[in-house]
């Protein structure tokens, strides 16, 4: 094990670990991938959105009650569980919980509880088209007339 973590350039130990985790036998990395992405997909569905169910509802009834995602952390943090690790979140994660995939935040659309019910999010500082810059640019008053 540890010559082929030395060949693969990891830990002997990250070889051992990936090993245990699939069938016994002969190693098959397509297999191992698979069975990878179906123990992430299932932890991911397992995660409660914004932490646990008392958070959850929470931030749900301040979202309807016309609070944004701002006032919501920022009560939860200097208020109403000051110095309560599990009970602080940030405004950020309120956000992407409302504007992501969860299907309880498409079910429940709480994007129409935000002040400018926008479904979608904007980038701050619109398209970045609009800022690209041409390297070595002539403006067109400093070109001279060239005889053709």
């Amino acid at each position: 094990m540890r010559k082929c973590g030395r060949l693969l350039g990891k830990s002997h130990t990250t070889v051992v670990r990936e090993l245990e985790r699939n069938p016994k036998g002969e190693y098959e990395p397509l297999q191992a991938q698979a069975l990878f992405e179906a123990r992430k997909k299932r932890a991911w569905e397992r995660k409660h959105p914004l932490k646990n169910k008392r958070v959850f509802g929470y931030v749900i009834d301040h979202l309807r009650s016309g609070w944004s995602p701002e006032q919501i952390s920022g009560r939860l943090r200097e208020v109403d569980h000051r110095g309560e690790i599990g009970w602080q979140i940030c405004p950020e994660t309120i956000y992407q919980f409302i504007y992501g995939t969860h299907p309880v935040a498409k079910k429940l659309k709480l994007w129409e509880y935000l002040r400018r019910k926008q479904k979608r999010r904007h980038k701050k500082g619109g398209r970045s088209v609009h800022n690209l810059k041409i390297p070595d640019r002539i403006s067109i008053h400093n070109m001279r007339e060239s005889p053709v």
